[in-house]
C-alpha cells in the first residue's frame, strides 16, 4: 500500500504524503488528516469522528 501512495496527493492541498502519516480516504479521495475538514465551516473533525452528508439544501 505504501508504494501506491508514492505518487498520491492530497485532494485539498495537492501535496504528497509521508510514509508514516495518517491519511483520510473519503469516497476514494485522499486527504491529509489536517486537510480533511467540514465543507460548511472548514473546521477539522474531532479525531476519528467524521460525518457523511448525502443531501445538502
Amino acid at each position: 500500500f505504501a508504494n501506491a501512495l508514492v505518487s498520491a496527493v492530497c485532494e485539498r492541498c495537492k501535496s504528497g504524503f509521508a510514509p508514516t502519516e495518517k491519511i483520510v480516504n473519503s469516497n476514494g479521495e485522499l486527504y491529509h488528516e489536517q486537510c480533511f475538514v467540514c465543507a460548511q465551516c472548514f473546521q477539522q473533525f474531532p479525531e476519528g469522528l467524521f460525518y457523511e452528508v448525502t443531501h445538502v439544501t
